[in-house]
């Protein structure tokens, strides 16, 4: 059988990148991304659900100092010439590809459009409504207490995992072992318990740990289960591996924060983002490359979604600003390397590929048959699987070349 040729595009398309970036949120990586990119010589546009830039009264600042200093910094979005605040917003589409895009918002009930060469969604993921009771705090609560001087009983139970919704390991741990330790130098005299199934102290924060355990706080680790004793009101019995049972009398009991990891998901379906059961946005490797996703130009900064700690929020987002100022500074794109292509002679018009494309790629020309944005297509292959007439191809994957090569493939396999 002769070598069935690969199909290449007619031509590569070249689109010019606008030089602005449409950062969405209001959280401190938001913030963190919108100031970078403005010292870097980069417009920034930002959109924000609510009226105020961020809320750090949701992050575990390790000091009220790197809180202020935090504070200051913020307070320089609104006088930063690049920056343009947009608040009380709605996204209701974007529309285009990596270097020209085209975000559709309604601000304050009048309506914009805003083009962007790339696009950023920074929106901190909301806590979810739970009924903790009177004698149970959230993380960020026993945070406020401390640094507002409340008083605090005697006996606190930090539970890590337990029942709330966390997104990441190292986000209980690490926030429980500052809290805990910040308690212990106030007050020498309350005893502190932290209950986790691990301890993920990562860099510096080791140190931290190590200082927790000097400062007489006491760590059940291991896969522990407690419960309540039926004997002894407000007792609580710890079942550890190492150290058997232990009676504790909590007076106040600490729990992860319970965060609404889905409350993003409507707005990144807008973006063409993909979410798993949880309500996470999917993304492509955070280590290499930071927040980019699985289409071209558009990042996301988990923020809240990844860590509660400010220091990881804030080198989270330094690197995303890091990938779309390399973006930015492209004069021009060039599409069309793998991209999805329309046989028109087969083609119904049954307009199955202009529905399902998370990209709006497909659309139906003045022949009336399905073409292909070659700018906005990201070669998926999803209205390639779905076309009932089998029409739609895809560069370099096409049915024939598959076939071709799996009938060399079965060839060799037998011989």
């Amino acid at each position: 059988m002769s070598p069935v040729p690969l199909r290449s595009p007619e031509s590569l398309v070249k689109t010019e990148v606008v030089k602005r970036a449409v950062v969405l949120g209001d959280g401190l990586g938001a913030s963190i991304i919108s100031l970078e990119l403005a010292d870097q010589g980069f417009d920034v546009d930002r959109l924000m659900p609510g009226n105020e830039p961020m809320d750090l009264a949701l992050y575990a600042f390790p000091s009220e100092l790197s809180r202020n200093v935090a504070l200051v910094k913020m307070k320089s979005l609104s006088s930063t010439p690049r920056i343009r605040l947009h608040r009380d917003c709605t996204v209701s589409s974007v529309a285009g590809s990596a270097g020209d895009f085209e975000v559709s918002f309604t601000e304050a009930k009048s309506k914009g459009i805003i083009k962007g060469g790339a696009v950023v969604l920074a929106q901190d993921p909301g806590l979810a409504a739970v009924d903790l009771g009177p004698t149970v705090v959230s993380n960020s609560e026993m945070r406020r207490m401390i640094e507002g001087d409340e008083t605090i009983p005697r006996v606190v139970v930090f539970i890590e995992g337990s029942g709330m919704t966390t997104a990441c390991p190292a986000q209980g741990s690490t926030a429980f072992i500052e809290n805990a330790l910040e308690i212990k130098r106030k007050r020498t005299d309350i005893q502190i318990y932290v209950l986790t199934k691990d301890i993920h102290a990562p860099g510096a924060f080791e140190r931290t740990y190590q200082a927790a355990q000097a400062s007489g706080i006491v760590f059940f680790r291991g896969d522990f289960s407690y419960r309540s004793s039926q004997d002894e009101p407000n007792c609580m019995i710890i079942r550890d591996p190492v150290a058997g049972e232990v009676k504790i009398r909590p007076e106040l009991i600490v729990r992860d924060e319970a965060f609404d990891l889905g409350s993003n998901s409507n707005l990144a379906r807008k973006l063409g983002l993909s979410v798993d059961r949880e309500g996470r946005i999917l993304s492509i490797n955070t280590r290499l490359h930071p927040g980019e996703t699985i289409r071209e130009g558009v990042f996301v900064c988990h923020g809240l979604g990844a860590s509660i700690l400010a220091s990881d929020n804030i080198s989270e987002a330094c690197a995303i600003a890091s990938s779309i100022s390399e973006l930015l500074s492209k004069d021009f794109l060039e599409h069309g390397a793998e991209v999805a292509f329309v046989d028109k002679e087969k083609c119904s018009a049954c307009l199955a590929c202009v529905r399902i494309c998370p990209y709006d790629a497909p659309f139906i020309g003045e022949k009336g048959k399905a073409e292909i944005r070659i700018a906005s297509c990201q070669g998926c292959g999803i209205c390639v699987s779905l076309c009932p007439s089998k029409a739609i191809d895809q560069s370099n994957w096409t049915d024939a070349k598959m076939s071709a090569e799996s009938e060399i493939a079965s060839k060799g396999a037998s011989g």
